[in-house]
């Protein structure tokens, strides 16, 4: 695992965003935003060769732990404004998330855009 401190080496935190402070392949130069998205739609990092999720090490960068999960608050996965994560249970982020589209009679609480179907 990594340091708050190792993080803060290598990377620059801006608005959601990770900047790379140092030259990390000769594809991946210092100042080059991440952007890497995966299948399911969270953007990844990869530290010495391993795929991160980009919430995990903006949360890890500023409170210098890791919950067990992150929530992004408005369920924008690619939001990774620090005041859009929080850390939560199992159960308390799945309270958060959207209706999936085979799922239309399920009740899901705590979305803010979330609408009741009548």
């Amino acid at each position: 695992m990594f340091t708050k401190e190792y993080l803060h080496e290598i990377f620059q935190y801006e608005d959601g965003n990770l900047y790379w402070k140092i030259d990390v392949a000769k594809n991946v130069k210092a100042c080059l935003i991440c952007k890497h998205i995966d299948s399911r739609g969270y953007k990844k990092v990869k530290i010495n060769r391993k795929s991160y999720a980009q919430s995990r090490v903006v949360f890890m960068m500023h409170y210098g732990f890791l919950p067990k999960e992150i929530d992004h608050i408005n369920c924008i996965r690619t939001d990774n404004r620090i005041e859009n994560l929080r850390p939560a249970s199992t159960i308390e982020n799945g309270q958060n998330k959207k209706i999936q589209k085979n799922q239309k009679n399920q009740k899901i609480q705590n979305h803010p855009d979330q609408k009741r179907k009548k």
